[in-house]
């Protein structure tokens, strides 16, 4: 078995990241893939240099030279810190004076940060996980289980394979994250959810992000149209109960109206894909993070 851990999953790489796995699949066969990050609102820093004393720290500041306008130093508190808060201002000022660029109090456009640590000082980039920058994460209604918005996302692109022209359906579209990320990208997609309740939810979701209303309440059995491919997410027997002969059933229907699917499971259940008369070409497992058991198997399909 081959694990791997992404540290940083919630990056905007993430997309790209997944989809050259599942494509090299062949050369680099990934049992598990796990998505780490801090959580929203929590802080980090990239590192730029460290020292043993403040002193030290400042000499090593007044030596880079890639610095940009528009900054503003910050200072990382630990818990039970005790610097005092007029040490930490002329700290803050000492470090802005070395730094070769312009800084500003208000409106900065990023920051830069500094703390001690283990009797160690960092200076580095600051930034905070404030997923809310992106309007899809705090979309109005959401659960726990639905895809998170970086998955989906690479979910989308690896169905599109960089053809936006393409037609794609979402039979089982709860809440609609796969048909957001679609829509943000320009990419022609419909969806489709038996649950009305869910279905409503995910109509409100599109219109809050200001889309047209692609969303029908409805069973995919009354779709009337083809498409190119489909991305299904199989219900997990939460929201939604379903025995394996539905799935089966889902997954027939959808063969007859795609050239190729994305199928995911939160089983590994290869046989009732091929069942449905699809060929699968790659399968990749997919853990939100390594402290919970609740894992994804995402199969790249064609006829």
């Amino acid at each position: 078995m081959l694990k791997v851990v992404t540290i940083g999953g919630g990056s905007s790489y993430t997309p790209e990241l997944i989809e050259g796995f599942i494509k090299r699949y062949d050369r680099f066969p990934i049992t598990d893939l796990i998505l780490v990050d801090i959580e929203a609102g929590k802080e980090k820093v990239e590192i730029i240099t460290y020292a043993n004393s403040m002193e030290e720290l400042l000499i090593n500041i007044d030596k880079l030279n890639d610095s940009e306008d528009g900054f503003k130093v910050v200072y990382q508190e630990f818990d039970n810190d005790e610097l005092p808060y007029k040490k930490r201002m002329e700290y803050i000022i000492a470090i802005a004076m070395k730094l070769k660029a312009v800084g500003v109090i208000n409106n900065p456009k990023f920051y830069y940060s500094f703390c001690e640590f283990n009797g160690i000082w960092y200076f580095g980039k600051y930034y905070r996980s404030d997923l809310s920058t992106r309007k899809n994460f705090d979309k109005p209604h959401s659960y726990s289980q639905a895809l998170n918005v970086d998955f989906a996302r690479s979910i989308v692109n690896i169905a599109i394979n960089k053809d936006y022209k393409q037609k794609i359906i979402d039979p089982c579209c709860g809440i609609g994250t796969v048909v957001i990320e679609a829509l943000e990208q320009g990419i022609d997609i419909k969806g489709y959810e038996l649950v009305f309740k869910i279905g409503m939810n995910a109509k409100l979701n599109v219109e809050y992000m200001g889309y047209d209303d692609v969303i029908t309440c409805t069973s995919m059995y009354e779709m009337d149209e083809s498409f190119d491919t489909a991305i299904v997410d199989l219900p997990y027997n939460i929201m939604s109960h379903i025995s394996n002969d539905e799935q089966l059933d889902i997954l027939n229907y959808v063969y007859s109206k795609v050239n190729r699917a994305i199928i995911i499971n939160c089983k590994e259940d290869e046989d009732i894909i091929k069942k449905a008369g699809f060929k699968i070409e790659k399968a990749i497992k997919v853990r939100k993070n390594e402290l919970t058991t609740f894992s994804r198997q995402v199969y790249l399909c064609v006829k």
